[in-house]
């Protein structure tokens, strides 16, 4: 039985040291890929700087190049500025809007006009109603008294409002 339990034994050390010789490779498979990763990590890391820098050693040799021209590169930046706002201004603003500015212009004058033509009316009846009362004053006219009421006497309607006489114009003129 010494073979048996001998070879027992082996067999044991055996399973035992396959068992740490699997942990041992799982172990340097972990590592192995931590340090993939970290390599990856490291590799965009310098792709990322490099491509930041080159950007950047773009830009001062424009603003160096501006400057040669005689640029200011404040200027040139607020240029850019504004051209990208009047990039985002055309696409919102409609591309009829100076036709449609000056049809309302157009309109505006036209209401203008009518207007002056309004007010000359009404300060040629407020003349005209003057001109009627300055000579019913001058010439006043005795009537009997009557139940009726004349029609030049103002009296109250059944809505509060003043009826009674309303001046007719002069002859040729038109209200």
């Amino acid at each position: 039985m010494t073979k048996y339990a001998e070879l027992d034994r082996t067999v044991q050390n055996i399973r035992v040291e396959n068992t740490k010789l699997n942990g041992d490779v799982q172990q340097l498979r972990n590592r192995t890929t931590s340090l993939i990763g970290l390599i990856i990590g490291l590799i965009l890391l310098a792709v990322g700087g490099f491509a930041w820098l080159v950007i950047n050693l773009q830009k001062l040799d424009q603003e160096e190049l501006q400057r040669a021209n005689g640029i200011d590169p404040g200027l040139a930046n607020q240029v850019e500025q504004l051209e990208h706002q009047m990039t985002d201004l055309r696409k919102t603003v409609p591309g009829n809007l100076t036709d449609t500015l000056q049809s309302n212009q157009t309109t505006l004058a036209q209401l203008q006009t009518q207007l002056q033509q309004v007010t000359t009316q009404i300060k040629d009846l407020e003349t005209s109603s003057n001109n009627i009362k300055s000579q019913s004053n001058s010439s006043p006219q005795v009537t009997p008294p009557s139940n009726q009421p004349s029609p030049d006497s103002n009296q109250l309607d059944g809505t509060g409002l003043l009826t009674g006489h309303i001046p007719k114009p002069f002859i040729g003129e038109e209200f």
